[in-house]
């Protein structure tokens, strides 16, 4: 299954429930939909948020980069809690 997930809509109930059934999940929009500016859907923009930017300048890294990481961690939780 794909799902569109990112920092603001990360998923996991959904994740949860394809993992029970033995259900893949590929996330997209890991970064926002940032071309879709006009859409008030996509408000904020994730690569202009202020407080990713922080902790990306915190840690040295890129905002993208916090961004893919924070998945990245999110989803390796959930893989653990696996039955």
């Amino acid at each position: 299954m794909q799902v569109e997930a990112h920092v603001y809509l990360n998923q996991k109930p959904m994740i949860q429930l394809c993992q029970q059934y033995g259900i893949v999940v590929t996330a997209y929009s890991p970064l926002g939909r940032p071309s879709l500016v006009d859409d008030p859907v996509n408000e904020p923009i994730l690569l202009d948020d202020p407080q990713i930017r922080e902790v990306a300048a915190k840690y040295g890294r890129t905002v993208a980069q916090i961004l893919l990481r924070y998945l990245v961690c999110i989803y390796a939780s959930l893989e653990k809690r696996k039955p």
